[in-house]
């Protein structure tokens, strides 16, 4: 019996030091510690020029950082890669424009569009807003797609916000210029 009671007082204590600790691991990120997070998000479905790959748990992050928690921002760093592992960096400023879209989808859904170059390729990153939720990502060649990855759709756990929000109505940020799409 005594015994029992023991364990049950463990568990409560640990449990009770993981909530005042925080009780969850940090989301994974490539932003640094002295940049700001716009968002974060686990590619888990991918696909590239050979066909899409269901449930590819690839481990692989896109993350949104700033210099600032607020706009406007001076820079924007979009990584992407397993941590530790970047495959692809771009960093956007107001020499290196990153274009932006607001995509009305339905009567209560829209995708909030960053987009940016490098050589011949556009690579768009969509984020499902209203009653869309998500993240993908992929790279067009003179449009055609060929890579594509999205997150799934939980809030917190498939993909994260930062501090930093975006105004895609009107930013107040030099290096976004409002543009449409290319896919469009």
């Amino acid at each position: 019996m005594f015994a029992n009671q023991v364990k049950a007082l463990l568990f409560l204590l640990t449990f009770s030091l993981q909530e005042w600790a925080g009780g969850e691991e940090p989301f994974p990120s490539h932003c640094g510690a002295d940049e700001h997070v716009y968002l974060n998000a686990k590619m888990a479905y991918e696909s590239d020029a050979s066909g899409f790959r269901p449930n590819n748990k690839s481990g692989n992050i896109l993350s949104i950082c700033a210099d600032r928690g607020s706009e406007p921002i001076s820079t924007l760093a979009i990584r992407y890669g397993a941590i530790g592992e970047i495959e692809l960096e771009y960093k956007g400023n107001a020499a290196r424009k990153v274009k932006i879209y607001l995509e009305r989808t339905g009567p209560s859904m829209a995708n909030q569009i960053l987009f940016f170059s490098i050589g011949r390729r556009t690579y768009y990153i969509l984020e499902g807003v209203g009653l869309a939720h998500g993240v993908s990502f992929y790279a067009d060649e003179g449009r055609r797609v060929i890579s594509y990855g999205s997150s799934g759709s939980e809030l917190g756990v498939d993909y994260q916000h930062g501090e930093l929000e975006i105004n895609f109505y009107t930013p107040s940020s030099s290096m976004f210029v409002r543009a449409r799409p290319l896919h469009q």
